[in-house]
């Protein structure tokens, strides 16, 4: 498999009632205060598992990703992988780096996974455990001059100024988005400061409207090959370390 694998889910998808939430996390959840880091967790969660059940109802997809190390757990699930048979079951981790992690029955999957969140939607992304993975979904908004001077680098600056102004709301937020998921592959997060890393946009575009774009963090020199969508009213940012085709939505 040579793609990364995504799905966005919104507030008004995730079920009412918690019966899809394991044990643990279903205490977790009560000890959450306030209203909005309660829905925005549920979401999270609601949205990595809604994920993996759709890998899973996938043969080859999951075979690829699972197969190798999680036999047993192919061999068990049901093969239609409701949330009422099967997301119980899963159970999502903050790791070491607070990255998300997935478990079954206790046991980490050797998967890579991915969460972003913004205005009540979340997008998951899923990929070999080896790559380094990061996906960002950012509200298409206005940007001040400040926000360009604090955590873009001057060739950056000069894009989005270059730009005409309709366009630069876009421009500014994907640039932003492709930040937030290098940094997030780089297990980082806003730990460090954005300027380390420079993104630059590609002309080309690709099947089913995603575009690439590289980036490269000047600290490590590291190198991410990336694709970005624009969806209605978000932008949409995937990376990983090597070149890949073009994401793939998830669906049953």
């Amino acid at each position: 498999m040579n793609s990364i694998l995504w799905i966005m889910q919104t507030q008004a998808q995730a079920p009412e009632d918690d019966e899809w939430l394991s044990p643990t996390e279903r205490r977790l959840l009560t000890g959450l205060r306030f209203p909005k880091r309660r829905l925005d967790w549920r979401l999270g969660r609601w949205t990595a598992k809604r994920a993996l059940c759709m890998l899973l109802a996938q043969a080859e997809p999951a075979r690829v990703l699972l197969e190798e190390k999680h036999a047993q757990l192919l061999r068990d699930l049901p093969g239609d992988c409701t949330p009422e048979t099967a997301m119980a079951a899963f159970e999502l981790r903050a790791g070491a780096t607070g990255a998300p992690e997935m478990f079954w029955r206790k046991q980490p999957l050797a998967l890579a996974l991915s969460l972003s969140h913004s205005e009540g939607s979340c997008v998951a992304a899923l990929a070999p455990e080896a790559w380094p993975l990061g996906c960002d979904l950012e509200a298409v908004q206005p940007r001040n001059a400040l926000f360009l001077a604090d955590y873009f680098t001057s060739a950056e600056q000069a894009l989005v100024l270059s730009a005409a102004d309709a366009e630069q709301p876009l421009l500014t937020n994907l640039l932003w988005s492709a930040k937030e998921s290098c940094l997030k592959a780089l297990r980082q997060g806003l730990r460090r400061d954005p300027r380390s890393v420079e993104v630059q946009l590609s002309a080309a575009a690709a099947p089913a409207g995603w575009q690439q774009f590289t980036a490269r963090c000047h600290e490590t020199g590291r190198k991410f090959h990336g694709w970005w969508q624009p969806l209605p009213g978000f932008v949409l940012t995937l990376v990983t370390h090597h070149i890949t085709s073009p994401p793939l939505e998830l669906s049953l």
